[in-house]
C-alpha cells in the first residue's frame, strides 16, 4: 500500500510524465475476503458505498485502474466485476495461470509472472541437476492444484517422475500435517517441491521438525521462500532447510523509499488508518486508548505486570522488521511496476492526436473524462523501462515475462539462515538460455557444496520410480 502512494506521488512530482494531471487514489482493504472485495470494488466504480448500476455518484473524477489484489482468488473475484465495464486491473502478486484468459478476464493484467512460468524454472532446475525422483506438495486451493498439475505434466515429459503429490491443508489440520510428514518419511524421493505460501507451509515445516524428517533438499516457490518460514526457524533447525533453493522476484533499487517509510508514524500521518496497527506489530506494544480493561493489569500471585503502551515515539530506523528492511522490496517493485504501467498508459492516451486517434473515425479519448474501455486500449499497448532499466510490456494475455532470481539458503557465521542468490531465470533470453546457474555458490542440504545427496536419491531410485509410476498412489 505504502509502494503504491509513493509511487503515485513520484509521478505527481514528474514533471515530464502526465504533466497538468493529479493522480489521486482510494484505498481499500479487501480481508481477505472474496465478498468484502466484490463490495470494494462496485465502491470504486459508483463512488459510493452503495452501489448504483452504471451510475457515477462521484462528479469530476474519474478511476482509471485498479491495482490489486494480492491472492489470485480475490483477483479473480474482483476481475469478474471489472472485465464487465472493462476498467483495467493490474495485480501485482496474483500468479493463478486461469487469470490470462482474455475471454473471462478481458481487462485484467498483472506484473507477477504466471505459475507457468513458475513451474518451466522449477523443471528447468530438475533437468538441469539430473533428478529423476520428485515429490510434490501443493496447497489446497485453486493455485496449488494447478501449478502442481502443470509441473507434473512437464516433469513427465522430460522423463523424470513424481513419486507422489499431496495437498496441503488451509485450515490448520493437525492431522493432515502429521499425514503429510508421515508419507514423505517412508517416501524414497529426497527433493521436494513445494507450491505454497508461509502462512500455509510454516505449519507444515514445524510438523517436519518434530518428526525429524532431515536429507531433503527442498525447492520453494516465490510464495514462501524469502518470507514467514524464517521467522520460525530456530538455529537449532537449520539442518532441515539447509540448502534449499527457492524462486524469488527480481530485487529491484528505489531510491527514496526506504526513507518514506521512515517518515511514517501514527502521531503524524493522522490520514493513515493503517499505520497504528502495524506500530502494535513492530513494536510489541498497545495504544492507551485500545486497551481493554482487562489486559491493562494482570495477576499472577500477587504480582502485576502493566503491558507496554505505544508512544508514537519509537523510532523505525532502529527496529529490526521486514516492513524497512529494504532487502524484502521484491513485491513493491511489482506495485511500482502497476503504477507506473497505468501512469504511461494514461500518458499515451493524453499524447494522442485528433484524427490519429484510434478510435472511430480516428478519435482520441479525453484525458479528464474518458471511458474504462479507452484506457485499456492502451494498457494493451503500453512500453516502459522500470527501475532496472528493463524494458516492460504486457504481453498478449495480460502477463509480464517472467523474471526470477534463484537463492539458496545457507547459515551465516551467526547460525541463521541467509539468502543467497545463486542464479537468474529470464524468460526473455535466447531459448535454452533462460535458465543460468551458479553451482559453485550452492550450500546443498548438509551443509556441503557436493550435490551427492540430493543427486543420490535421483539417480538410485529413478528407475524403481519409473516402473512404478502407473500403479503408485498419489499420482
Amino acid at each position: 500500500m505504502q509502494g503504491m502512494i509513493f509511487a503515485i506521488k513520484e509521478i505527481n512530482n514528474n514533471p515530464t510524465l502526465l504533466p497538468n494531471i493529479t493522480l489521486g487514489y482510494a484505498i481499500y482493504d479487501t480481508c481477505y475476503n472474496s465478498p468484502t472485495a466484490i463490495e470494494d470494488v462496485f465502491a470504486l466504480i459508483s463512488g459510493h458505498r452503495k452501489f448504483t448500476p452504471n451510475y457515477q455518484c462521484q462528479l469530476n473524477s474519474t478511476l482509471a485502474a485498479v491495482v490489486g489484489a494480492s491472492t489470485s482468488a480475490i483477483s479473480t473475484a474482483m476481475a469478474t466485476v471489472l472485465g464487465i465495464y472493462r476498467y483495467p486491473q493490474i495485480s501485482y502478486f496474483s500468479s493463478i495461470p486461469s487469470l490470462s484468459d482474455k475471454d473471462k478476464f478481458p481487462s485484467f493484467f498483472r506484473t507477477m509472472p504466471s505459475d507457468i512460468f513458475q513451474s518451466k524454472v522449477l523443471v528447468n532446475l530438475i533437468k538441469h541437476f539430473g533428478w529423476k525422483w520428485v515429490g510434490v506438495l501443493a496447497d489446497d486451493i485453486d493455485f496449488g492444484v494447478q501449478a502442481a498439475e502443470m509441473f507434473r505434466k512437464e516433469v513427465e515429459r522430460i522423463g523424470a517422475c513424481v513419486a507422489f503429490t499431496e495437498l496441503i491443508p488451509i485450515d490448520n489440520s493437525k492431522e493432515k500435517y502429521h499425514e503429510i510428514v508421515d508419507f514423505i518419511k517412508k517416501s524414497t524421493a529426497n527433493v521436494i517441491v513445494a507450491f505454497s505460501c508461509d502462512a500455509n507451509i510454516v505449519p507444515l515445516l514445524e510438523e517436519i521438525v518434530r518428526q525429524n524428517v532431515t536429507n531433503r533438499t527442498w525447492l520453494a516457490t516465490e510464495g514462501w521462500s524469502t518470507s514467514g518460514p524464517l521467522n520460525i526457524i530456530k538455529k537449532e533447525h537449520t539442518k532441515y532447510w539447509t540448502g534449499t533453493i527457492g524462486l524469488t522476484l527480481p530485487l529491484c533499487k528505489i531510491e527514496g523509499f526506504q526513507e518514506f517509510l521512515f517518515q511514517k508514524n501514527p502521531v503524524v500521518t493522522l490520514d493513515d488508518t493503517f499505520i497504528s496497527e502495524l506500530w502494535e506489530d513492530i513494536f510489541g506494544c498497545q495504544w492507551a486508548y485500545q486497551m481493554k480493561e482487562e489486559n491493562k493489569l494482570k495477576s499472577n500471585n500477587s504480582q502485576f505486570f502493566l503491558k507496554k503502551f505505544c508512544t508514537g515515539l519509537e523510532d523505525l530506523r532502529k527496529a529490526d522488521h521486514s516492513y524497512t528492511d529494504d532487502s524484502n522490496f521484491r513485491v513493491f517493485c511489482n506495485v511500482n511496476n502497476a503504477v507506473y504501467a497505468v501512469a504511461h498508459a494514461l500518458q499515451d492516451l493524453q499524447s494522442c492526436k485528433n484524427g490519429k486517434g484510434p478510435f472511430e473515425n480516428g478519435t482520441c479519448a479525453n484525458i479528464r473524462n474518458f471511458e474504462p474501455w479507452q484506457l485499456l486500449h492502451y494498457m494493451k499497448t503500453v512500453r516502459f523501462i522500470d527501475r532496472s532499466g528493463t524494458e516492460r510490456y504486457f504481453d498478449k494475455n495480460g502477463d509480464f515475462l517472467a523474471m526470477y532470481d534463484i537463492i539458496n539458503w545457507q547459515v551465516n557465521s551467526k547460525g541463521v539462515i541467509q539468502y543467497v542468490n545463486v542464479g537468474r531465470y529470464d524468460a526473455r533470453a535466447a531459448p535454452g538460455h533462460e535458465l543460468t546457474i551458479r553451482e559453485e555458490d550452492i550450500i546443498w542440504n548438509g551443509g556441503t557444496r557436493e550435490e551427492e545427496e540430493a543427486k543420490f536419491g535421483g539417480q538410485l531410485f529413478s528407475e524403481h520410480g519409473i516402473k512404478g509410476a502407473k500403479g503408485a498412489p498419489h499420482e
